[in-house]
């Protein structure tokens, strides 16, 4: 059972993207994408500050094999998340939090920067969900 280094009270969790073809699973560890990675079949891809593990596998299967697996003694919370175009929350894409705040000055030439208040995160990327 994976063991990470981590305050008992910590929170660990993924995010789950629907994808056409498969899904993306978003991990903050290096060492929880490759326990992830084994558990779904899937490939590593080292992104900006996160790691995101790529499957073939649909989100539905994926979400049941990611509710079985357990950080010591904790289960995982997995965030789904599906693309698409509608209005829903923001979600930090690193923890998975709603705490999300447009921070700075977005004009028509560059998208809007968001911070995350829970984990620090500070990004143009931020995940909706429905």
């Amino acid at each position: 059972m994976l063991r990470p280094a981590r305050e008992a009270s910590e929170v660990v969790s993924v995010v789950l993207l629907r994808k056409t073809g498969g899904s993306e699973v978003l991990v903050e560890s290096r060492e929880l994408a490759g326990v992830i990675a084994d558990a779904i079949n899937g490939k590593i891809v080292q992104r900006d500050d996160y790691w995101a593990i790529e499957t073939k596998l649909p989100p539905e299967r994926v979400r049941c094999i990611l509710r079985t697996l357990k950080i010591g003694d904790e289960p995982l919370q997995v965030y789904e998340v599906g693309l698409s175009r509608s209005k829903g929350k923001l979600v930090c894409p690193i923890c998975g939090s709603s705490n999300i705040k447009l921070v700075g000055l977005s004009g028509w030439l560059t998208p809007p920067l968001y911070e995350c208040k829970a984990c620090g995160y500070v990004g143009r990327i931020v995940l909706e969900i429905e």
